[in-house]
């Protein structure tokens, strides 16, 4: 599902417990801020970006996507997305016993994947 499209990100940072991660966002046209995101349970977090040394955020966001990925799938998943933890048995290790949700935020200069269990958009709690 796509949540949001031709925006800038302007801030990322962790809460103060290290599970959460929040996503501001600014108007493409008037620079004011236009969306928050806070995705709450973060089991996996990729970040990639190919930021010059003068450039940064905000930065163009062409889109970003959130699906569900359920509880059968989450092992998977997480083994596709390079999760570091093992379970006692040499798989991958599965956090959580709940369905998650893998939100998508690309542009040409930054790729953000993460895994978790609660998405909130303006304060509105995502379901899929």
């Amino acid at each position: 599902m796509k949540i949001l499209s031709d925006i800038n990100l302007s801030n990322m940072s962790f809460n103060k417990l290290g599970r959460g991660v929040e996503f501001k966002f600014l108007d493409m046209q008037k620079g004011e801020p236009i969306s928050n995101i806070q995705c709450n349970a973060v089991y996996l977090f990729n970040y990639h970006n190919t930021f010059s040394e003068d450039d940064g955020f905000a930065c163009y966001i062409v889109e970003i996507e959130c699906t569900l990925i359920p509880h059968d799938s989450v092992n998977k998943w997480l083994a596709n997305n390079n999760f570091g933890f093992m379970d006692m048995n040499g798989g991958v290790y599965v956090p959580s016993k709940k369905d998650l949700i893998h939100l998508h935020i690309e542009s040409g200069d930054i790729v953000i994947d993460l895994a978790c269990e609660e998405i909130i958009k303006d304060g509105i709690k995502l379901t899929l």
